[in-house]
This record gives structure tokens, C-alpha cells and sequence, in this order.
């Protein structure tokens, strides 16, 4: 039998064994949490953490974030684009990021709105001239927000003005503003997708550039639309295609004698510019509608040699392309700007691509094309876009000389076969994200065609075949059967050659 003494010294022994031990398995985590507002609130938390525990459960916010705010999950990154799930993380020192939403309490949207007050009502708003206003953001994240910011806005659109009764618009602020870390600028379009009854057309058009590394792709955000409280409908945000420090970012400074200057182009149908000579020993030329525009520099100040650079340049790719001399074209041109925009083109079979294009050239550079632009008439919806989705181009009257030309070139197959292999998962995996949007806004999708009541419809150059489906799910599942149909199709084209 032990005595007294030796039992209290086996317990101190135990004693001073398990403190050791639980010295040496317990390890210390800190975790910044940082709450957005007019300035960024931190403060942090250290948890004492045993060997056997490898998660910490976050609390919620230490703050006051204010009235019709809620916090709305903790995130990874500063720009809410990576959530934590199930609110716990790795046991290890990081930060991490609070979405705290402002909520309107006067409707159950889940998509951000935006509010314009202006004296003009939304009837008579001018094509061409601009109106003043204010523009209000709300139901977001309390970091996107604007009050009251004055600004101006005016009509967008050719055939889609006159047509639908659904307007797009062009948005002027008198300051820059960042909306939804798209970057500052001053000008910014609402696209109101009348066309696509799905309203994703172009969101997955753009989404497919940035995903396949298309420099300068605008970035998008659904938004609610009201006017003077008037409900307006579902818009797509995006930024404007411009030159600018976060848009086509190629200004550069020079001098008034300086020719070889950075250029940004429009290229397409009906323009005010400069047309491509006929090539006479090309199976393929631009028909007459083409032409090129020089949007910077501007017509104000650009001189008469650096217009004549830039004309002749275009001249040689021209010339370059629709002959097929591929050592010149990729000495003239950025070929990888080329093959993403056709390919993104090509997997929406978009009808506008022979009619509407934009290129680049920086100072002391080859030329680039993009940004992307303008995919509503695509994926089968329109006459222009054309329902067979095996074929390299719709058949219709704006043919695309470079890239009939392209096409047939093996050079530049085997560059989309390639890339088209690299990106094929990623593609497909962002293709079901999309479809999902439709469920997960079912609500924000149905007000809009509450407010314009045109499913079940073909107007314009909407096929019969879109205006016969009567619900927008069922428009939904034309879109992705199509879409699905057309990668078979393209990977069946690229996949082996």
C-alpha cells in the first residue's frame, strides 16, 4: 500500500505530466475579422486550439452594422467572391471578410437595385441626349451602396430602341464610382437583354471571355431596375467599352508629332470611318456595309499621319488574313486575342460576330481584338444567330471575312484545338453555375416578366421556335440543350485535330 506521501507524489507527477502534454498539444489562433462600412472595422480573436481540434467556428460580427443591414456570411477574400462554408475554418492565423447587406425593406429581391430620380419620365427619354438625375444602390452589400449620387442618363440601342418597349440605357455619373469593384469610371450601360428571354445571353457570352482569358472583358452584375419608383425590370450592368485606366487600359502620353500611337477601333456595319479595300486574290472580302472607326484617339485631336498609320495598318492585316500568310498575320496581330474572341464567339454561334467588332493596337504592339460585345441575338434565339449549331459561322447576310478565312487555315486550328482542350472542363463547369442563377433568382426573373409580359412571343427577329416556349424555365432549357448540342458539336470539330 502507498502512503500519503507517495500517493500526492504520483498525482503531482500525473499532474505535471498532463500539463506538459497539454502544453505542448495546445496551440494558439488568431483570427482578424474585419467588418466593411465608410471605413473597414477589425478587431481580433485568439482561440486556444488542442492538437485533436483542427476548426474554428466563427462568431458573428462584434459590430454595429445599422438599420436593414444583416450579416450575410463570413468570406475569404475582400471582394466576398470566396465564402467560408459552414462558418469554420482551418485552425491557422488569417482574416477573414463580413458581407453585411443592406436590405430594402420595400421589396423581397435578392438581386441589388438600382433607383434613378430624374424630372423626365422614363417614357421620354431621349436616344441621343442625356438627362439629368440621381442614382440610388441599395440591396447589397453595404460597401456597393450609393445615395442620391447625381449623375445623367440618356437611351442605347439601334433596332432594340425602336423595337421593344423594354429599353436599354446609358448611365453617366458626374464622379467616378466603383460599382461592384468593377473599377472607378464615369459611364456604364444597362442592357435590357429584350431579345434573350432567358436574360443570360450575354452574361455567359462575357463570363466565357474572362474564363478563356479575353483581355479588357467587361465584368457584368444582374441589377433590379426602378425609375422615379417605377419598376423597370431585370438589367444587366456592365461597363462601357471605352479606353480608360479600368476599361481598354492602352492610353499612353505623346507628342503632337508622335504617329505611332495607341488605337482603339470599332469595326463593323454602318460605321463612320474607313473601309478595307477588296483583296483580289482572296476567296473571302468584307462585303460593303464593313468599315472601321477610330474611336481614340479621338476625332478631335488625332492627326492626319496617325490616322494614316492606323489605316494602313489595318490595310496590311487585311491583306495578311484574307490571303492566308500566316507568318505576316502573326506579326501583325496578337493571335491569342484572335482565337479566344472567335472561339467565344463561335460557341454562342453569336449572328452579330460579322457585325460588330472592337480591336486595339497599344503603342508599339500588334493589333488585338476585343473587347467582347453584344451576344443577345445569339445561341439560337435569333434569325441572325441561326438555329443549327453544327456549323463555324450562322448563316446569314453579315459574313466575317477574317474568320471564314481563319478557319480554314491549319495553323490557326491546331491554336483553337489546343485551347479549346484547356478550357473545355472549366467551361462546362461554369455553364452549370450559370443554370443554376435561374433557380436561385427565380424570384428577381419572374417580376421581370410580370412587368413585361412577353414570353409565349416572336417579335422582331425572335424565331418562332423561342417565341413557342411559353414559360422562361422552358426558355432556360432551350438555352443549355443548345449550348450542351453546340460544345458536342465544337469539341467533335477540335478535340482530335
Amino acid at each position: 500500500m502507498y502512503n500519503k506521501k507517495q500517493i500526492a507524489l504520483i498525482f503531482s507527477i500525473i499532474l505535471i505530466a498532463l500539463l506538459l502534454f497539454l502544453t505542448t498539444c495546445i496551440k494558439t489562433c488568431t483570427i482578424t475579422y474585419c467588418i466593411p462600412g465608410n471605413e473597414t472595422q477589425t478587431y481580433q480573436q485568439t482561440y486556444m486550439i488542442p492538437c485533436w481540434k483542427q476548426i474554428i467556428r466563427l462568431d458573428a460580427p462584434d459590430a454595429d452594422y445599422g438599420e436593414n443591414t444583416y450579416f450575410s456570411g463570413w468570406y475569404h477574400d475582400q471582394e466576398l467572391n470566396d465564402k467560408v462554408m459552414i462558418e469554420s475554418i482551418p485552425a491557422e492565423n488569417t482574416a477573414v471578410y463580413a458581407k453585411i447587406v443592406e436590405k430594402n425593406p420595400e421589396t423581397e429581391f435578392l438581386l441589388p437595385e438600382i433607383h434613378i430620380t430624374s424630372e423626365v419620365e422614363w417614357e421620354n427619354i431621349d436616344r441621343y441626349e442625356y438627362n439629368t438625375c440621381t442614382y440610388t444602390l441599395t440591396n447589397t452589400t453595404t460597401n456597393d451602396c450609393l445615395t442620391n449620387i447625381n449623375g445623367k442618363i440618356r437611351g442605347r440601342g439601334n433596332s432594340t430602341w425602336q423595337e421593344f418597349d423594354k429599353k436599354s440605357y446609358k448611365i453617366k455619373f458626374d464622379d467616378r464610382q466603383n460599382l461592384f469593384e468593377m473599377g472607378s469610371d464615369k459611364d456604364w450601360v444597362l442592357l435590357s437583354n429584350s431579345v434573350d428571354y432567358t436574360l443570360m445571353r450575354n452574361e455567359i457570352a462575357l463570363g466565357l471571355g474572362q474564363l478563356l482569358g479575353l483581355q479588357y472583358t467587361s465584368e457584368c452584375q444582374w441589377v433590379q431596375l426602378f425609375y422615379n419608383e417605377e419598376y423597370l425590370g431585370l438589367y444587366l450592368l456592365c461597363e462601357q467599352v471605352e479606353t480608360g485606366i479600368n476599361r481598354v487600359n492602352i492610353e499612353a502620353p505623346y507628342g503632337p508629332e508622335d504617329i505611332v500611337v495607341s488605337f482603339f477601333v470599332e469595326l463593323g456595319g454602318e460605321l463612320d470611318g474607313f473601309t478595307l479595300p477588296l483583296v483580289d486574290e482572296a476567296e473571302n472580302n468584307w462585303q460593303d456595309y464593313f468599315s472601321c472607326e477610330i474611336l481614340y484617339p479621338q476625332s478631335s485631336v488625332i492627326t492626319q499621319y496617325q490616322q494614316e498609320y492606323i489605316e494602313g495598318y489595318m490595310q496590311l492585316v487585311n491583306s495578311a488574313i484574307l490571303t492566308k500568310d500566316w507568318n505576316t498575320i502573326t506579326d501583325l496581330i496578337d493571335i491569342e486575342s484572335f482565337c479566344n474572341w472567335f472561339l467565344v464567339n463561335e460557341i454562342v454561334l453569336n449572328g452579330d460576330m460579322g457585325w460588330s467588332m472592337f480591336a486595339y493596337k497599344p503603342q508599339n504592339d500588334k493589333l488585338y481584338l476585343g473587347p467582347l460585345w453584344d451576344f443577345d441575338q445569339s445561341c439560337g434565339v435569333s434569325g441572325t444567330g441561326g438555329a443549327d449549331y453544327e456549323t463555324w459561322y450562322p448563316d446569314t447576310s453579315n459574313q466575317n471575312a477574317w474568320f471564314n478565312t481563319l478557319i480554314e487555315m491549319p495553323e490557326f486550328r491546331e491554336l483553337l484545338s489546343e485551347k479549346w482542350g484547356e478550357s473545355l472542363p472549366a467551361i462546362q463547369d461554369f455553364l452549370q453555375s450559370e443554370k443554376e442563377k435561374a433557380i436561385i433568382f427565380q424570384q428577381d426573373i419572374d417580376a421581370n416578366f410580370e412587368r413585361w409580359p412577353v414570353l409565349g412571343s416572336a417579335t422582331w427577329r425572335i424565331r418562332d421556335e423561342i417565341g413557342a416556349l411559353k414559360t422562361y424555365n422552358e426558355n432556360v432549357d432551350f438555352l443549355f440543350t443548345w449550348l450542351d448540342k453546340r460544345i458536342s458539336w465544337l469539341s467533335a470539330e477540335l478535340g482530335n485535330y
